[in-house]
């Protein structure tokens, strides 16, 4: 992204771990992203909305602190889009196309995860870790007032059929079965 650009993000989640090995998140959050230059015609571009996802996996436990996991999920994001766009062509005068899409916009996608966390501090359930994702776009819903989608909340460019993701976290756990830690 150009150094122009404004990118906000919020996200949390909520897991469980079913079975000692069966892992269930639900993730949520809200994104903005402010990108003039979004395209090369554009002069103003702006994406906001929620998404969700949820996701099922299997976690391996490599030893006390360090554990592994694969997971798959399907993901469903919210969004409008604004923006501002010069038209040129060699035959009329430059026109100005104002893009303000009043309906929102529904985009869904199916993705694999790849992770691994490690438990910070022993005597507390802190854990740092990261996580891969590979992500397949499976649905977009297309009004006719909103062709220039750039950037879709909770999955990111819009022309990629497939796009990847990297993640670093910080997760407390809470243990309510006291006879066995995570």
């Amino acid at each position: 992204m150009l150094i122009s650009s404004k990118k906000k993000v919020f996200s949390m989640g909520i897991g469980c771990l079913w079975k000692k090995n069966i892992l269930i998140n639900f993730n949520f959050g809200q994104s903005f992203l402010y990108f003039p230059k979004a395209y090369r015609n554009s002069v103003k571009y702006q994406v906001q909305g929620k998404y969700g996802y949820l996701s099922i996996g299997y976690l391996v436990k490599y030893d006390k602190k360090n554990n592994l996991y694969l997971s798959l999920g399907f993901g469903r994001s919210s969004y409008e889009a604004q923006g501002k766009f010069i038209i040129k062509s060699k035959f009329a005068l430059p026109y100005t196309y104002i893009l303000n899409s009043s309906n929102p916009i529904y985009t869904e996608w199916v993705f694999l995860s790849l992770g691994s966390e490690k438990k910070i501090f022993s005597f507390l359930n802190f854990y740092s870790g990261f996580c891969f994702q590979i992500k397949k776009k499976i649905s977009r819903a297309k009004h006719k007032n909103s062709p220039f989608v750039y950037y879709i909340p909770g999955y990111g460019i819009a022309k990629n059929r497939y796009n990847m993701a990297f993640k670093l976290y910080f997760a407390y756990k809470f243990n309510f079965l006291l006879q066995e830690n995570f």
